[in-house]
């Protein structure tokens, strides 16, 4: 799980429906009597008075409902699905710095955000070996040893052509570039991503 939401919604209704998008999203949710974790989710009759981080907090007020003074991230309700996606998206890569980080599953699955993508078994072993080295520049003929152990041909630029399936992969699944290339040597990747709008 990427971390914990609490929800702070008395509306057993809109509680259940908040809970089951934000879990669809790979988070841990549950009802909470106070915000704690990594974000609140909060409305108008469940408001409190406590010392609270606004920066970390979603309020949902009625349509034409007064909002309570700090709040930045507030949707009125009704409000649709990917609303409230969006904003929750945007204030967890606030708080990281960036994306979440794709996780290569055991039979080369890329999870990233609640969305797969299956790679072939060279292109997850160059995931890995970049991934393993993350933040360090990686050059071609040390990602050519560790997923071809030298049995293709240098010449056929292999490294590059494999390097761009992931990024392209990347790019269309998760709207995302985890992987750089670093000039003179080969490349990288990085928890600084790009976000492909």
């Amino acid at each position: 799980m990427k971390g914990k939401i609490s929800v702070l919604v008395k509306n057993e209704y809109l509680a259940g429906s908040v809970i089951l998008l934000v879990r669809g999203l790979g988070f841990e949710a549950d009802i909470s009597g106070k915000p704690c974790g990594l974000l609140s989710i909060v409305d108008s009759s469940s408001f409190f008075k406590d010392e609270y981080d606004a920066s970390r907090l979603i309020y949902l007020c009625e349509n034409g409902g007064r909002i309570p003074k700090g709040v930045k991230h507030f949707l009125s309700v009704p409000f649709l699905n990917p609303e409230l996606e969006r904003i929750i998206c945007e204030l967890v890569q606030t708080e990281s710095g960036g994306a979440d980080a794709p996780v290569l599953t055991d039979d080369d699955t890329l999870v990233c955000g609640g969305v797969s993508l299956k790679l072939t078994q060279k292109e997850a072993a160059l995931f890995s070996c970049l991934y393993e080295n993350k933040e360090t520049p990686v050059s071609r003929d040390v990602l050519h040893r560790a997923v071809w152990e030298n049995k293709a041909s240098r010449e056929a630029n292999v490294v590059d052509v494999y390097v761009s399936y992931v990024r392209k992969k990347t790019r269309e699944a998760f709207g995302i570039d985890c992987i750089k290339a670093v000039r003179g040597v080969g490349y990288m990747y990085t928890e600084k991503y790009s976000i492909i709008k």
